[in-house]
């Protein structure tokens, strides 16, 4: 039985194929990011890999350079939604490139010719690449649907959901220009911008093949770029983003109940940043709340800058994973009485947990932050973990004091 290592940071997508390569009498085994990836081939020696290559910790590029010096090299199968990785993932190696959404069939027949001959047939890559491209066309035509349907109903003049989410993300983050984009014919609009350069301003339009968000709309998937200047795939080295200056780049669609992708929210800076996969998480959330919010007018955060009760656990999540990282963090969870506007934080969630309370969900270097002085006597509770060095413990005890 031949075993696939699944290199993917997406719990999701790692839960189906896992599910339908076993129907196909394939074992699987599965990593969450390169690194572990890597590790995985050591211990495992897969007969073939497939990996994905946009994931936060070690993209598919740098995990191809890398296995390439194993002494026992598996196959690897690349996939992504970006079309700009093709060629660089096949120099380094790769036997096949796969466009995201995969063919379940495409996808286990290419993995048995990866295993039988470590090679895959061009006709059918090039069958997929048609197909990939046939679908894309029917994705845009649904976004254009969804995005005059959201016209007419005059949704897309109301911004201020938008705008708080555009001011919320790099307080949050602690650098940086966060951009909300939407589709517009054959061009984007910029919704909402916080922290924007001079050359970028609400209701400023271009073309969408100029900027990042036309690839993270195209894929419908996370683009996470940390150098696009000097970027492997030259495609990602000459957009609008990099003449303003920007040396760092995150986008995640705005994807819509349906599925039609109708914009981005994006972080740019001038200098480059470490993005982990919790900080990507968080981005992700934020996109789909946005979507909902112009979908729906049902918006993750409040003119507070509280989050409804329902992003509590993502949150929760997420400190507990960046205070875990080595070196050490703290975590900080404070519940009081909901009170007027906060003062924002670097790594800063504030939730409206029902019942007259809130929580101050905060991850960072031990000592550099506290509850604000307005709180005063009115703290229901407080938890502060000064290390983490098991994650599960931790988040098990923060679910404790919020239950």
């Amino acid at each position: 039985m031949a075993l696939v290592l699944i290199v993917d940071d997406s719990e999701d997508l790692q839960e189906t194929l896992q599910m339908v390569l076993a129907d196909e009498g394939f074992e699987v085994a599965g990593a969450l990011d390169g690194q572990r990836g890597l590790q995985l081939v050591r211990e495992l020696h897969p007969d073939v890999v497939l990996l994905d290559m946009m994931m936060p910790e070690m993209d598919g590029l740098e995990f191809l350079s890398r296995v390439g010096s194993e002494p026992s090299r598996p196959p690897v199968v690349a996939n992504s939604g970006f079309d700009a990785y093709r060629d660089e993932a096949l120099r380094r190696g790769a036997v096949g490139f796969l466009r995201k959404p995969l063919s379940m069939e495409t996808l286990v027949r290419v993995l048995r010719s990866a295993v039988e001959e470590h090679a895959v047939p061009a006709a059918v890559l090039a069958q997929d690449a048609a197909s990939a491209e046939q679908e894309r066309r029917r994705a845009l035509e649904e976004s254009y649907r969804a995005v005059a349907q959201l016209d007419e109903r005059g949704v897309l003049n109301s911004r201020e959901g938008l705008r708080r989410i555009a001011r919320w993300l790099p307080a949050y983050f602690g650098f940086g220009t966060c951009l909300v984009h939407i589709l517009r014919d054959k061009d984007v609009c910029i919704a909402a911008v916080h922290n924007g350069p001079a050359q970028f301003y609400e209701g400023l339009q271009y073309p969408r093949d100029t900027v990042y968000c036309d690839d993270v709309m195209t894929a419908g998937s996370t683009l996470v770029l940390t150098d696009p200047e000097h970027h492997p795939a030259e495609h990602f080295s000459h957009h609008i983003e990099i003449a303003a200056g920007y040396r760092f780049y995150v986008g995640t669609p705005l994807t819509l109940s349906g599925g039609a992708v109708l914009g981005t929210l994006c972080l740019g800076d001038t200098i480059a940043h470490e993005f982990h996969t919790e900080d990507m998480r968080v981005l992700q959330l934020l996109g789909r709340g946005a979507a909902r919010g112009l979908e729906l007018d049902s918006w993750p955060l409040d003119e507070y800058g509280f989050f409804e009760s329902g992003y509590c656990q993502p949150f929760v999540d997420a400190i507990v994973e960046r205070a875990a990282r080595p070196g050490g963090a703290g975590v900080v969870l404070t519940i009081a009485p909901p009170c007027g506007p906060l003062p924002q934080a670097k790594g800063l969630a504030v939730v409206r947990l029902g019942e007259g309370r809130m929580a101050l969900l905060w991850s960072g270097k031990p000592g550099t932050w506290s509850p604000p002085e307005a709180l005063g006597q009115r703290v229901l509770g407080r938890f502060e973990l000064s290390e983490v060095r098991d994650g599960k413990a931790a988040r098990a005890r923060v679910q404790a004091i919020l239950s």
